[in-house]
């Protein structure tokens, strides 16, 4: 959980977001986005940190008078024209006063991808806070899959454990909702690159038989 004084809102400054290179970002900068991904995410949800700022993944910093106050982690899924929110987290100070919106605004013009793919908590096992979180990324167009029953992914403090969670999808451009072979195709992309050396024995399977239309 956040402590009182580790966060300090900048009331008057505006908030400046920018893709990042991770290999040229300042040593501060990147123990501020530890301490938000520490904070805002609990350990079942937390890959190893280091395992963000690699070339496969990018990254958008938002910052308030060169305080770094959110982030946000997207995989480019190239095979299916997608991109993978891994994580988008803003310190507590700052939410909702619009950064998680401009964070999502800036990704989206930035990706070249015809769709956005996110994971959130299952509402109805979760707290009042994930339930916030489904309406946040409902408001800025995200649906739920229709034609997944169920989705869940790996539990990184018990590798090899599930955690049910939900998985939706936001349209870029003017394409249907995936389903059939595109959408097992989707949940394929997701596993090999983000899953695939932590699942236990019939992961993949199991969210495949799991697509229903």
């Amino acid at each position: 959980m956040a402590t009182a004084g580790r966060y300090h809102r900048g009331v008057n400054a505006p908030a400046l977001i920018n893709e990042v290179s991770w290999p040229e970002l300042p040593d501060h900068d990147r123990e501020s986005i530890r301490l938000i991904y520490e904070d805002v995410f609990p350990p079942t949800e937390r890959r190893p940190f280091e395992s963000l700022m690699t070339s496969e993944v990018r990254g958008w910093v938002a910052r308030r008078a060169d305080e770094v106050i959110g982030f946000a982690t997207v995989v480019v899924l190239k095979r299916v024209g997608a991109g993978l929110i891994q994580y988008l987290a803003v310190t507590p100070p700052e939410q909702s006063g619009g950064v998680g919106s401009t964070l999502l605004a800036v990704l989206a013009r930035d990706l070249p991808v015809d769709s956005i793919v996110l994971e959130i908590e299952v509402p109805a096992l979760a707290d009042v806070m994930a339930k916030r979180r489904l309406v946040f990324y409902e408001r800025w167009g995200a649906q739920r899959l229709e034609c997944l029953e169920d989705y869940f992914i790996v539990d990184f403090s018990k590798p090899g454990e599930r955690i049910p969670m939900e998985l939706l999808w936001k349209p870029l451009a003017a394409i249907k909702q995936p389903i059939g072979q595109r959408l097992r195709a989707v949940l394929e992309a997701i596993f090999e690159a983000e899953y695939a050396d932590v699942a236990g024995a019939g992961h993949l399977a199991d969210l495949l038989a799991n697509v229903r239309c």
